[in-house]
Formats: structure tokens, sequence, C-alpha cells
């Protein structure tokens, strides 16, 4: 237990360095008509500023809520994906560690059964070996789920007021095609 704590302090301050977009170019702001002027063309066009968001306060709030990060990052199409798997991924890790806590009494009943070589039924250990290896399967999947969720808020936030604006700041690209 002691060992998967400091696992865990590790991922989390190794997720936790805060990332800036500095190769991003600021536009200035036209005072007199609330318009942005693009340096290289010129062009005007209507300001929309999105607040920064804190990339360590959304990957917090992912561990301690799954989806909470999504929340305040304002990205709620991803909620109902991460909450659909992790319901789906724990429901199916209760059943398969149901039918091998079933599948465990009946194999150990069947050695107590067994007086002259106490070796119990050989399918009922190998149905509790497979449902063993399941319900670790869906454990897994179920903390890769969460992972994945705190990544997402953490990608979320940090990227949250990237310019996708179709003015490059006079980036350009050139491409030709050729035909033979």
């Amino acid at each position: 237990m002691k060992r998967t704590l400091q696992y865990w302090l590790l991922l989390t301050h190794c997720f936790a360095i805060p990332y800036s977009l500095s190769s991003q170019q600021v536009p200035t702001i036209g005072i007199q008509n609330d318009s942005v002027t693009y340096p290289r063309t010129g062009e005007n066009s209507p300001v929309y500023y999105r607040p920064k968001k804190s990339g360590t306060l959304a990957l917090f709030l992912s561990a301690v809520i799954p989806g909470a990060g999504q929340v305040y990052t304002e990205r709620y199409y991803t909620i109902p994906i991460i909450w659909g798997c992790g319901v789906f991924f724990y429901s199916q890790y209760r059943v398969a560690h149901n039918y091998y806590k079933e599948f465990k009494n009946k194999y150990e009943q069947s050695i107590r059964l067994d007086t002259l070589y106490r070796t119990g039924n050989s399918y009922y250990k190998e149905t509790r070996d497979f449902y063993h290896d399941k319900r670790d399967e869906f454990a897994i999947y179920l903390l890769l789920t969460y992972i994945v969720n705190i990544v997402d808020a953490y990608v979320g936030a940090t990227l949250y007021d990237f310019d996708v604006s179709p003015h490059l700041d006079g980036v350009t690209f050139h491409y030709r095609l050729y035909f033979r």
C-alpha cells in the first residue's frame, strides 16, 4: 500500500507541472472598434477572449471527483463517456468478483470432499482462475479510465484559451502538387 501511494504521488506530480503555450502570439487590440488587428494581414476581426484555466486545478478536481475537471474546463460532452466507461467497468468487475468468490468456495468445498487425493474439481479451479483474471482485467480498465479522465481534464484546461482562429499571425503554408 505504501508503494502504491508513492506511485500515485509521483504520477500526480508529473501531471501537475504547468505548461504554457509560449509559441502562440497574441494579436493587438484595436481601441476604437473592439476588434483585433492581425499584424501581417491588417484584417480586423471581433475579439473573443477566453480566460485561462488552471491545469493543476482541473487535474485535482478530476482526481477527487471524476468529471469535475471537465465541468471546470466546460468540456461537458466527455463526462457521460467517462462515467459510462467507469460504471461499465465497475459493474463487470463486481460480476467477475462475485463469480470468482462463488467458484472459489465451490473449489474449496470440492477439496474438502475429496478425501483421497485432496485435488478437488478441476472445472471449479479453472473457472475460478478465469474469473480471477477477468476481475483483475476490469480493475485495470477502471484504473485506465480514471487516469484518462485526469489527463483529459488537464489537457482541456491547458488548451482552453488556445486560439483556433483561421488567422495564424503571418504563418502561411505553401504546398505544391506535382502530376506526372
